[in-house]
């Protein structure tokens, strides 16, 4: 074979490795770091944080916040205030010892969050909001996109529905549970910290950033619902992201991957999908991270501070945490459990 029938597919690899490279180039600026970052105190005696995410990356208009206070302070005098409104009823002293509150209704873009004590002193942070539809931080987003039924809006986004299933002690697998008629024949599971509970578990499914997510996790309705500052005991903290498999570029919304497994919930583990981390929905690693950050803010707001998030899928969602993990090595996971992996999408 001659030299010169080379040259297209020399030029092919080459425009290949270029393109990597600048995709490798504008994840690193993409991502110095996701993690949350408390804000610059005043006079170094009170600090805000923004919880769950970062607070520039926020979304839906939501934000779980603490704020410390020096020793001699007492956390319960502080006065918070959102633009220049008043928002205490929001916060207070929560069981756990910590001056914690959701700040709701954030106007898209940015506004100052500021906590002040009687003394004058006190701390201030800007929290920058995005749409629930997104985007955050990945740019302009793929069109055309079609929605499934019961959007409200070009964003996709529609009602979030909530489901219950449970363990029978007569196995058969997952049931539906009706907590206003609960059978009488819940199985129980311990998690991995010793909580003996009622295996019934809550499914929550909705849409951001354009696409579907789910949410399922271990759930008592006999006890008081989950709240971001004291979770329920079948919680063991832990939240596993269902990554799918393949690698593709899909134009509309589909239903989220499957999140009912025995094997996890049954150890307390919170088990998500949002859709846009299937790579064979959506292969693009920016707008999986960005479906991440946002679906693990909404669940801390709603469900409590997550000590671990680890990915599992094999093949293409080996890639999605392959490249997730590489490009964001702080702020989405705390580990990954590949399989099936394969060495790259673009020569496979």
């Amino acid at each position: 074979m001659s030299s010169s029938s080379l040259l297209p597919g020399a030029w092919r690899l080459s425009w290949i490795i270029t393109a990597m490279a600048a995709l490798g180039l504008a994840l690193a600026l993409a991502a110095s770091t996701l993690t949350p970052v408390a804000a610059q105190a005043t006079d170094d005696v009170v600090v805000i944080e923004v919880l769950g995410n970062r607070a520039d990356l926020l979304s839906d208009g939501n934000a779980l916040v603490e704020v410390t206070v020096p020793a001699d302070a007492d956390a319960a005098d502080l006065v918070m205030a959102l633009d220049g409104t008043v928002v205490t009823d929001a916060f207070a002293v929560r069981d756990n010892g910590r001056y914690m509150g959701v700040v709701e209704g954030l106007p898209l873009g940015e506004s100052v969050l500021t906590a002040t004590l009687p003394s004058g002193h006190g701390a201030r942070i800007t929290l920058t909001n995005h749409p629930r539809g997104g985007p955050v931080f990945s740019g302009p987003q793929i069109q055309p996109w079609t929605c499934l039924d019961g959007a409200v809006d070009e964003q996709c986004n529609r009602e979030t529905t909530y489901t219950f299933e449970y363990q029978s002690t007569a196995g058969g697998g997952f049931q539906s549970y009706d907590p206003d008629n609960p059978p009488g024949d819940v199985a129980t599971t311990t998690t991995t910290e010793g909580e003996e509970v009622p295996y019934i578990v809550r499914r929550e499914d909705g849409a951001m950033n354009r696409d579907s997510y789910a949410i399922a996790v271990l759930w008592d309705p006999a006890q008081p619902d989950y709240e971001p500052w004291a979770p329920q005991a079948g919680w063991n903290g832990r939240m596993v992201i269902v990554h799918g498999q393949s690698c593709d570029t899909a134009y509309g919304q589909i239903d989220a991957l499957d999140v009912m497994n025995d094997a996890l919930l049954s150890q307390g583990f919170a088990v998500v999908s949002h859709v846009l981390n299937h790579s064979g929905h959506n292969c693009n690693p920016v707008v999986q991270a960005e479906a991440m950050i946002m679906v693990k803010e909404h669940f801390t707001e709603n469900y409590g501070e997550i000590r671990w998030t680890i990915g599992t899928g094999c093949s293409g969602g080996a890639l999605a945490q392959y490249w997730t993990a590489n490009a964001y090595p702080e702020g989405i996971y705390e580990g990954i459990t590949a399989s099936c992996s394969f060495p790259d999408a673009g020569s496979s």
